[in-house]
């Protein structure tokens, strides 16, 4: 009687054994079926990211112009612009770039809100490289509301770097 219990319970354990086995392969299997359905998935969401980044842009780029335009900057002959849409910010900025004769000026806002977050200009002196010639004005407005001066155009791109990034 001893032994066909034996027998009985190494028969049971077995079973157990190949139905835990069983149900171990098939998780397996929902598992990695899980992992492509999420690396599908994934795929997809950054594939739109990339579609919502260039429809950003090209929102940006279509303000920034409006905003040229309607400020009358398109009829200054040495006027230029550039556009900037910056992710991490979720924010358009247009520089607005006016070289005349005797000087630049320079100017970053935001294109939709108008905010100006960088300003410099610099006009020359008679006499003077224009190396030697300090700008009038160089401040920027940083991301933490602190307004930072400056004494050069690199140090006005350098204070402008984190809204241009």
């Amino acid at each position: 009687m001893e032994q066909t219990i034996k027998t009985i319970l190494i028969v049971l354990l077995l079973i157990a054994v190949a139905v835990l086995g069983s149900l171990l392969y098939i998780q397996g299997g929902l598992i990695h079926a899980q992992k492509q359905t999420i690396m599908e998935l994934s795929s997809k969401i950054k594939s739109n990211e990339k579609q919502m980044n260039l429809d950003l842009q090209a929102k940006c780029a279509d303000q920034s112009r409006k905003e040229f335009v309607s400020n009358g900057w398109d009829k200054r002959p040495l006027t230029t612009f550039s556009n900037h849409y910056n992710e991490r910010l979720n924010k358009c900025f247009i520089e607005i770039e006016d070289d005349g004769v005797n000087g630049t000026s320079r100017v970053v806002s935001d294109a939709f809100e108008g905010k100006v977050y960088g300003n410099y200009m610099w006009f020359s002196k008679k006499g003077k490289k224009y190396w030697e010639v300090p700008p009038i004005m160089c401040k920027v407005t940083m991301p933490a509301g602190e307004e930072k001066l400056c004494n050069s155009s690199d140090e006005f791109d350098a204070l402008l770097k984190p809204y241009m990034e």
